[in-house]
C-alpha cells in the first residue's frame, strides 16, 4: 500500500473500516492570494469553516470558535483559553452549520466567529494514482479490535495502521506494549502489565497522507 506523508503547518466517532465518506472534508478553495506561504503549503480560503454534515464533524476551537474538526487543525489553538474551556459543551452541526453552546443553551459568543479570510494550508496534491486523506481520524473507533499499536504513531485505527507509520522498527509496539484498546470512541495504548501509555496516545502525524484507493 502506497503512501506519501504531506508537509503541513498547524471527536468523532466511527465504526471500523475504511474513514467515513461524511469525514471526508472536500478540499477549500485554493487562491492566489498574494500570501507568502512556505515549502509544502498553500492559500487557501476559511469560508467553509463552519460547514458540517453531522455533530461529530464539529469541535470547539479555542479562538475561532465552533468549526469544522479539519480546520481547527488548519487554524490551529491560537489561544489558552476561551471557546474550549471547561464551561463549553460539544458543539453541534445546525442547518449544515457549527453551533457552539455554553451547557444546554447556544453560545454565540463562539458561534461563527472571524477568522483570517485566507491561510496557508498543506498542499494536498497527490502523485497520479493516489488521493489525500486526512490523518484526523486515525484515533477513532467503536470496539477493541478496530486499533492497533503502529510503531511510529502508537494507538490507532487498523485502517490506518495499515497505511502510516510502516518505517519503524521499535518505539510503540515493542515488546512491553499490550493491546490497545478503545475507550470511549478513541484508541489508547496499554503496557504489557495493562497501565495506559500516555506516551503512545494521541499520538502527532502528518495532516495528511496519500493513499491509494
Amino acid at each position: 500500500m502506497a503512501m506519501v506523508a504531506i508537509a503541513g503547518c498547524g471527536k468523532r466517532s466511527r465504526v471500523a473500516g475504511s474513514p467515513a465518506a461524511a469525514d471526508a472534508l472536500p478540499p477549500p478553495a485554493i487562491l492566489d492570494a498574494g500570501i507568502a506561504c512556505g515549502p509544502g503549503e498553500r492559500a487557501a480560503s476559511t469560508a467553509t469553516r463552519f460547514a458540517c454534515t453531522r455533530n461529530a464533524d464539529c469541535v470547539n476551537n479555542c479562538k475561532f470558535g465552533a468549526v469544522h474538526w479539519q480546520w481547527s487543525e488548519w487554524l490551529g489553538p491560537g489561544c489558552k483559553d476561551g471557546c474550549d474551556g471547561d464551561r463549553n459543551a460539544p458543539p453541534r452541526c445546525i442547518d449544515g452549520q457549527c453551533v457552539a453552546f455554553d451547557d444546554d443553551q447556544r453560545d454565540d459568543h463562539c458561534t461563527h466567529r472571524s477568522a483570517p479570510d485566507v491561510i496557508c494550508i498543506p498542499d494536498i496534491t497527490c502523485p497520479a494514482g493516489q488521493k489525500p486523506q486526512s490523518t484526523a481520524d486515525r484515533f477513532d473507533c467503536a470496539v477493541d479490535a478496530d486499533c492497533a499499536n503502529n510503531c511510529q504513531y502508537g494507538a490507532i485505527n487498523t485502517w490506518w495502521d495499515q497505511r502510516i507509520g510502516l518505517g519503524c522498527e521499535d518505539g510503540c509496539a515493542n515488546q512491553i506494549t499490550g493491546p490497545a484498546r478503545c475507550l470511549s470512541g478513541r484508541c489508547v495504548a496499554f503496557d504489557d502489565k495493562n497501565q495506559r501509555r500516555d506516551d503512545c496516545t494521541n499520538r502527532a502525524a502528518p495532516p495528511f497522507v496519500c493513499v491509494t484507493p
